[in-house]
């Protein structure tokens, strides 16, 4: 079940996981989401590289995009024996896509699959393939130790740290605000086919 990392969100996740629920959280911008979203059992957690709304349309730019929080992820759920998986999503270029090769999982749409079978894409070597991956790069030497953090018990905490954080709060719900447009829209869709 997707769930949004937002307090609530992985909340329900921890509750979810206790009934027997897997879950995947989304809408991830900040590593206090990863860390929460760890702690309360996710299978796996979406971060988003972009905000959703640079892919709605292409008047909109986001200027901070948080491709390095794929990396810095899967290396602290890994240093830390988490199992949660890190399934990397919205990302605009081709590029970014290949600085982020080595994460657990991708979500990629079918315009991007289709570029990167290209065959401009075969022209890469597989050393130039990985020169531009951050995680072959952070391969090459033993990740920096970060000290296990925890949210579970503590919504102030949370709250105070994922404010801080950059946008990534303003990001979360943002995004959310789009998927709850999308959910009217098609909630009108089957209301006015069913009147039909």
């Amino acid at each position: 079940m997707k769930v949004p990392s937002t307090w609530e969100g992985l909340q329900a996740c921890s509750r979810l996981k206790s009934d027997g629920i897997k879950t995947l959280a989304t809408t991830a911008f900040t590593m206090e989401q990863v860390i929460l979203a760890g702690e309360a059992g996710c299978i796996s957690i979406s971060p988003f590289a972009h905000e959703l709304r640079a892919h709605l349309g292409t008047s909109y730019h986001d200027s901070e995009p948080v491709l390095a929080l794929f990396l810095e992820a899967q290396q602290y759920y890994r240093q830390h024996g988490i199992p949660t998986k890190v399934k990397s999503c919205a990302f605009t270029t081709i590029d970014e896509i290949l600085a982020t090769a080595g994460v657990d999982a991708m979500t990629l749409p079918a315009e991007q699959l289709e570029e990167l079978s290209s065959s401009t894409m075969t022209d890469y070597s597989r050393e130039s393939l990985e020169a531009r991956s951050v995680f072959h790069q952070a391969a090459q030497q033993p990740p920096p130790s970060v000290p296990r953090r925890s949210y579970i018990d503590d919504k102030t905490k949370f709250d105070r740290a994922f404010t801080i954080n950059g946008r990534g709060k303003a990001k979360t719900e943002d995004s959310i605000a789009v998927f709850c447009g999308f959910q009217i829209q098609a909630e009108a869709l089957v209301t006015s086919s069913e009147l039909n």
